[in-house]
């Protein structure tokens, strides 16, 4: 924000851009974009709205439901208010204003206001709660869950919270009648109430009933629920809620005043003289839901699976049926088997989700895409382990015995949280999983040689592990010849060679981190390269080279390798004369260093077919030029400046290229290898707008604003 604005006291501004487009019908749309900036502390938050046959009010509709929802995106990052919700038992479903959003007992942030807080757990009832959020200060939600098959602890409950305040006992009251309030519920009733059996109520002495006991048509045209939602003697969940003698209190919807509140009982046959006591039961209507199933209070209700009574009544994707509450859901704590294997846990809501930690699975083994490896195919190991072990869950072996025992029928081995030191090359022999979260494989011995082989002809997997240790010029950490190698989460570190050498393999690395090696970070020689949201950092030789390979680079951070003997610096694509598909896009690549005269950034050689780079950031890459190298067409990027040999109208340096520009990206802070973006970056919005990469480094959905933010990183 112009400092000459807050001079004049103004704190924030909105600022909404109103686009005219149409529809794949051809229908006209409007594309309503709103921006929120705060000043201090600086701050911005950006949302974008659809509007089809938007005519002038609904324009405005649209523009004042963005200004709030706006507000209510700062306050919630802002953190000042909190919401802390509890349950007995714990690891109930959480739902705030009709989203889901964890389960129990949790701390969450949210805006100042009203809120309504529903807490379910399967086997028991649902329970609502209303709370008035207030910033600074943290609002608790605590909810004791009664049990759905015990009715007797329900009545029970319920009967105790009948007793009178002050004491006496239910239904002991000289003279005491029993009233039936109200409307059973029409299909636009939210609820309907039911109090005593029809036979009572027919005793009322208020003569607002039929002989046979519902309700006058007189009456329940005055006494509808958008009126009365219930009679309460104290702020409880509805149920039966008696009211003490004398007392007669009332919660009305869109009628707050106490005038309204009174009008409300007497127009609903509710007046009542000092000794008569009501019986009030709310409950959700049926016919509403039926005609409003996307109704917030609906939801979750069963109304398609409402009777089921077994799993035949259901169907995917709900193929369960829950019997407490009679719904069709994806699985419950029974039937944990009905969740898929991209999905293997059934959560607190009766949801079917992706495992997060190993202790999600019966094998003790989440895999990074969220399945769980099958019981029997896995072999477990332990640096301990002894060499005539079975490799079972509870007879860990040697990392020796487990390779032996890899033969096609078990294909994937766990290895144990430790420190595994290597006499010597560890070469993997047969197509492998090797699994081993916070696993260190070290080839930890004097003597010069490569810590980790991967042989021809192979299709191996590695997931979590660390290695390290190779030790020599040709000391690689991972040397991998004509095969197939994936790399998830792995962290190749330390080694006297390169971190990964390769010679015609298909090589996948995702979700990594290549760091510290004396070598080159990932050297490519032919065959092909998947790099994505990944981190190459520190590498002596330079960051990633790429000689004759395919390629798709793709939301990558290449950071602070080379130095003063690398033959580059950051990336370098060389000997690429035939046509094929080569991808690269939304990197970051920054504060690498390469000898006086050699390109620090990127550096194209001996390449023949024309090669597009695009929306990424080259920038501070040491002295001289940033990129080089014919043949190589850059757009939509931030490129420093010094830059040699680009095709006219294509650089980023004065040129008129693609929506090029070279300006300080803005980095969050570099000296601390933070090379997120700040919200005031030029690079925020200006990547290629034709561009459909969904996600960046961190997960973070593209775009957050108008468009998708050059660089690895898109801004939230």
């Amino acid at each position: 924000m112009p400092a000459s604005l807050g001079s004049r006291g103004i704190g924030r501004i909105f600022v909404f851009a109103v686009d005219r487009r149409q529809t794949a019908s051809g229908a006209p749309m409007v594309v309503l974009t709103a921006k929120l900036i705060v000043r201090a502390p600086p701050a911005l938050a950006v949302r974008q709205r659809l509007c089809e046959h938007c005519a002038d009010d609904r324009l405005t509709h649209a523009s004042t439901e963005l200004a709030r929802q706006l507000l209510q995106d700062l306050a919630v990052r802002s953190g000042r208010t909190v919401l802390d919700v509890t349950s007995l038992p714990p690891g109930a479903r959480i739902t705030l204003d009709g989203q889901p959003i964890g389960a129990t007992d949790a701390t969450f942030n949210t805006f100042p206001g009203a809120h309504t807080v529903v807490i379910e757990k399967s086997g028991y009832l649902a329970e609502t709660r209303s709370v008035i959020a207030e910033e600074g200060k943290t609002a608790a939600v605590a909810v004791a869950l009664v049990p759905a098959d015990h009715p007797a602890e329900v009545g029970a409950r319920r009967a105790l919270r009948g007793a009178l305040i002050g004491g006496g006992a239910l239904g002991v009251i000289a003279g005491g009648v029993l009233l039936e309030l109200g409307s059973r519920g029409g299909p636009h009733d939210r609820y309907r109430y039911a109090g005593a059996t029809p036979a009572r109520a027919s005793a009322s002495p208020v003569g607002r009933w039929s002989q046979d006991g519902s309700p006058r048509s007189d009456v329940i045209a005055r006494s509808r629920l958008s009126s009365v939602v219930s009679l309460v003697s104290l702020w409880l969940r509805p149920g039966l809620v008696p009211v003490r003698p004398g007392v007669v209190l009332a919660r009305i919807t869109r009628r707050r005043n106490t005038m309204s509140i009174a009008r409300s009982i007497v127009r609903s046959g509710c007046f009542v003289s000092p000794f008569v006591l009501m019986l009030c039961c709310q409950q959700l209507n049926p016919e509403f839901c039926a005609t409003h199933p996307q109704d917030v209070d609906c939801a979750g209700v069963g109304i398609d699976a409402g009777s089921c009574t077994n799993d035949s009544q259901c169907v995917k994707p709900t193929p369960v049926c829950d019997i407490a509450r009679s719904m069709c859901v994806q699985c419950t704590a029974a039937e944990t088997n009905a969740c898929g294997a991209s999905t293997p846990v059934c959560g607190a809501d009766e949801q079917c989700h992706a495992c997060a930690v190993d202790a999600d699975c019966a094998s003790l083994t989440c895999l990074p895409d969220g399945s769980c490896a099958s019981v029997i195919d896995v072999l477990y190991v332990n640096p301990d382990g002894s060499d005539t072990a079975t490799c079972m869950p509870d007879d860990h072996c040697s990392l020796a015995r487990g390779l032996s025992l890899i033969d096609g029928t078990k294909s994937t081995i766990r290895l144990d949280a430790a420190h595994y030191g290597l006499l010597g090359t560890l070469t993997l022999p047969n197509d492998l999983h090797l699994v081993g979260r916070d696993a260190v494989i070290d080839r930890d011995t004097g003597g010069s040689g490569i810590a980790l082989a991967i042989p021809d002809s192979t299709t191996i997997s590695l997931d979590y592990v660390t290695v390290q240790g190779g030790d020599g010029s040709g000391g690689h950490g991972i040397r991998c010849t004509n095969a197939t190698l994936t790399l998830r989460e792995v962290t190749v570190q330390g080694n006297g060679g390169a971190g990964i050498h390769s010679t015609d393999c298909q090589l996948t690395i995702s979700h990594s981190q290549i760091v510290s090696n004396q070598g080159i970070g990932i050297m490519v020689i032919d065959g092909s390269l998947a790099l994505t949201r990944s981190v190459v950092f520190a590498n002596q030789g330079g960051g990633v080279s790429i000689i004759g390979a395919t390629y798709d680079v793709e939301n990558d951070i290449v950071i602070k390798n080379g130095g003063p003997n690398s033959l580059f610096g950051g990336l370098a694509i060389s000997l690429v004369g035939t046509p094929a598909v080569r991808v690269f896009s939304f990197n970051t690549v920054a504060q690498n260093q390469a000898p006086i005269g050699t390109t620090p950034g990127v550096l194209c050689n001996v390449v023949t077919t024309p090669l597009a780079l695009s929306s990424s950031i080259v920038f501070d890459n040491g002295a001289g030029t940033q990129v080089e190298g014919t043949n190589c067409t850059w757009s939509y990027s931030d490129i420093g400046s010094g830059i040699v040999s680009i095709p006219a109208g294509s650089s980023g340096s004065g040129g008129s290229g693609s929506g090029n520009i070279s300006s300080a990206p803005l980095f969050v802070d570099p000296v601390h290898n933070n090379f997120h973006l700040q919200v005031s970056s030029p690079a925020r919005d200006a990547a290629d707008p034709a561009a459909t990469l969904a996600v960046d480094i961190d997960g973070d959905f593209r775009p957050q604003g108008a468009g998708r933010d050059m660089g690895a990183d898109e801004i939230k």
